[in-house]
């Protein structure tokens, strides 16, 4: 007796196999165009609350203390000891109520989503806060000039 046709051994081919790389790759395609705006939508979110929560601590020091702070760092500050405002005047204690920004638990001020960094513009003479990034935004404008 002659053997017969042999058994089919398990495993996927060939075939199957690039066929399957291909349905994830047209899905991916598919899919990847619709989230990317999402993404940038909830960055420039990201970056309208930052840029609130800064100019709002910023204005809050300027009520308190008769003058903007020299550098964005001293909305952290929690003691006013050697703090100069933008005047080059020091800061007096019975005026001070800090932290003025309570940021993200490594006690930094928050990263510019489109940067990358903790480079905001920022004014001391005026108090004007602004994104560093001079990517357009989806509604045609610069982050920087928000």
């Amino acid at each position: 007796m002659s053997q017969g046709c042999r058994a089919r051994q398990g495993g996927f081919a060939l075939i199957e196999v690039l066929i399957v790389i291909l349905v994830i790759a047209v899905l991916a395609a598919i899919v990847i165009p619709r989230i990317w705006p999402t993404v940038r939508e909830a960055r420039e979110s990201e970056l309208r609350a930052d840029l609130h929560g800064l100019r709002n601590a910023a204005a809050l020091f300027m009520a308190h203390c008769s003058d903007w702070p020299a550098q964005l760092e001293d909305l952290l500050a929690t003691d006013p000891t050697g703090l100069v405002g933008a005047s080059g005047r020091p800061i007096p204690p019975e005026c001070f109520q800090g932290p003025y920004f309570i940021s993200s638990p490594d006690g930094q001020l928050p990263i510019d989503p489109f940067t990358g960094a903790r480079d905001w513009d920022y004014d001391p003479s005026t108090g004007a806060i602004h994104s560093s990034s001079t990517l357009t935004a989806t509604d045609g404008t610069l982050y920087n000039s928000w």
